[in-house]
């Protein structure tokens, strides 16, 4: 049967955006809003709100001249918009191949259905190219499943136009919009560090590791052995944890227990035994955690330990139940040993286990000490923390965000929000597509978004069957002959590792020393020195640098480099990228931005192979550091 146009659209609105799908099927007819035809053709019409009389969309007069103002976007790769109108603009804007994807925010749902109805938008929907969001459903627990991450790149270039006049009424909805926006740029920042030696410290860390790693537990044994269970319950060390403990101590038989590593003490001094801990940081801090807890408290506990995790840690430790792992770093997945990796999910050791949880078979999770915000008396963490309750003082506070139970507002500082994010992210997929069930029964602090807040008594009475023990988790080691097929594979991989950082490093040092040649000719970057260079040295060395940046954008390349040199180099990524949407409407304007883009490669390839040098010293170093408790 031949499809409506409408239909065609709601059917590629639904494959992307379900909520809006099911949305628009509710709507029988448009009540707010009158549409008008002009000239008796569907393809020229009046939107009119019929509560003020105030018209929607633009006059042909008015789209001639936004299309004007929007050509200095010509080379944009995405486009924001707030308001839909008719949406005929954006059918025009997405001429350009170049526009690879035009975002628009609209606040009424009546002018979506107004809209689809009247062009048949399916394909452009249905590849990306336009993407029309209900403004009150988008919001930072959701605009990661929105938001693609190579437009989330060109942020530098990011601005958000507003269609028509008729939407200044929703000032406060654009200032909203854009602020989400704003946020998860400065998210993706945070999560790109701000260190390359903190992330090669990890590197090496984690090199020295590997091979101890193989002779562990891999994570995907830890999960079998703990099999199917209930529930568990997350403990970390906000302010409010102290007054769980008591009933957790009650139901410590009969519920597993996971914990972040800076818990670890604070049970000790309890009597209470989690069945997991996890360690993820690449400090020596974090030693101290095992150093407060005695060898027979810790050697029945399973110890998830990072490949990156500090030496001391390595050293510290006293379980009889250690399984190393991987991080979810790209140059962890490429050497192929997906049984022992991988985590990841945000910045915490309480995201982490978050994740391993959505790896498992349990069905549910409960948080305590999940607080992400200060105490009424200022404290930041829970009583008998080692590091003191005041340990990250007020002075780092940077705003209030909803409280738990929705019961006003609480303090809190930037990496508990990025953390809150990140746990917002993980429970809504696992709300959604593994049907796992999270309840917060923290008590205090922060609300986190998909949680089912109730008290921890009430949750233990509720959900904990007291004359049902837990089950104790039994790990099974890899045998000799298994460890020496894994040995030998990765060997192999870091032979090839090495090869692709010796070739990739060798191509950026010749590409540095052409570019410094070609610069000192346009020291001053002035007009008299910019016309002496003529356009066939530029495209020389445009070509120099495309041939490298091909290998570099390479996927064997990115596969195993992309995270190890994001701190270092992806904020000149931004940078060309930027350059990139710049026009070239004139010889001047091509030939500017063919300069530009030389001379940010100055540093660009600088840092790419001396940082390639340095992770080619790493890959052939190994510490001699002996793991005691490795089968």
């Amino acid at each position: 049967m031949h499809k409506t146009i409408y239909e065609k659209n709601l059917a590629a609105i639904e494959s992307k955006d379900h909520e809006l799908g099911q949305l628009l099927k509710d709507i029988q007819t448009n009540k707010d809003f009158e549409v008008f035809l002009r000239n008796d053709t569907s393809k020229d019409v009046d939107i009119v709100d019929v509560r003020d009389n105030s018209l929607i969309n633009l006059s042909n007069e008015q789209q001639k001249q936004m299309l004007e103002d929007l050509e200095k976007y010509d080379n944009y790769r995405s486009l924001y918009f707030f308001g839909l109108g008719d949406s005929l603009i954006y059918q025009k804007l997405l001429i350009n191949p170049k526009h690879r994807t035009i975002m628009v925010f609209e606040p009424e749902l009546e002018v979506i259905y107004i809209a689809l109805n009247l062009f048949d938008l399916s394909e452009y929907i249905a590849n990306n190219r336009l993407r029309i969001k209900l403004s009150s459903s988008l919001n930072e627990s959701n605009i990661n499943f929105w938001l693609d991450e190579k437009s989330k790149s060109y942020f530098k270039s990011y601005t958000l136009n507003i269609y028509s006049s008729y939407y200044d009424k929703y000032s406060q909805e654009i200032v909203r919009i854009n602020k989400v926006i704003l946020h998860t740029f400065k998210q993706m920042l945070h999560h790109q560090g701000d260190s390359l030696e903190d992330t090669l410290n990890g590197f090496k860390n984690s090199t020295n590791r590997i091979l101890d790693m193989l002779k562990t537990p891999s994570l995907s044994r830890v999960v079998s052995a703990i099999g199917k269970r209930k529930n568990i319950v997350l403990v970390s060390t906000g302010p409010s944890l102290h007054k769980q403990l008591p009933q957790l101590k009650k139901v410590m038989n009969n519920i597993t227990i996971m914990c972040a590593d800076a818990s670890l003490p604070i049970l000790a001094k309890e009597g209470i035994q989690p069945d997991i801990v996890l360690s993820m940081e690449r400090g020596s801090l974090t030693a101290k955690f095992y150093e407060q807890t005695s060898r027979e408290f810790q050697k029945d506990t399973v110890v998830l330990l990072a490949t990156v995790c500090h030496e001391d840690i390595f050293k510290n430790i006293q379980s009889d139940k250690l399984s190393i792992f991987m991080r979810a770093d790209k140059h962890n997945q490429i050497l192929g040993f997906d049984e022992w990796g991988y985590l990841g999910g945000g910045m915490s050791c309480a995201n982490y286990l978050y994740n391993f949880f959505m790896n498992s078979q349990i069905e549910n999770l409960v948080f305590i000490g999940q607080d992400l915000a200060y105490g009424k008396d200022g404290s930041s963490h829970s009583k008998n923390h080692v590091l003191g309750e005041t340990e990250i003082s007020t002075d780092k506070m940077v705003g209030e965000i909803e409280a738990y139970g929705g019961r006003g507002t609480v303090k809190t500082m930037k990496y508990w929000h990025i953390f809150l994010k990140d746990f917002a992210f993980q429970i809504k997929y696992a709300n959604e597509h593994l049907h796992k069930k999270t309840y917060n029964a923290t008590e205090g602090g922060a609300r986190i978004p998909g949680t089912i807040e109730i008290p921890f008594k009430e949750f233990c009475e509720k959900y904990i069957e007291m004359d049902n023990p837990k089950e104790e988790i039994v790990l099974e080691y890899p045998t000799k002959e298994e460890i020496q097929v894994s040995v030998q594979k990765y060997m192999k991989k870091k032979k090839e590792i090495i090869q692709i950082a010796k070739s990739t490093q060798k191509k950026a040092q010749k590409l540095f020393k052409k570019i410094e040649m070609f610069l000192d000719k346009i020291k001053d970057y002035n007009q008299e020195e910019m016309s002496n260079v003529n356009m066939k040295e530029i495209e020389k060395i445009y070509n120099n640098i495309e041939e490298v940046r091909s290998k570099y954008e390479s996927k064997a390349f990115q596969n195993i480099f992309s995270t190890l040199l994001a701190s270092y180099i992806n904020h000149l990524e931004f940078d060309i990228l930027n350059i990139n949407t710049m026009r070239e409407n004139t010889k001047e304007a091509i030939k500017l931005k063919k300069i530009n883009f030389i001379k940010v490669h100055y540093e660009w390839s600088y840092r790419l192979f001396m940082s390639l040098d340095k992770i080619v010293e790493i890959l052939g170093d190994r510490s001699k550091i002996c793991v005691n408790r490795v089968k």
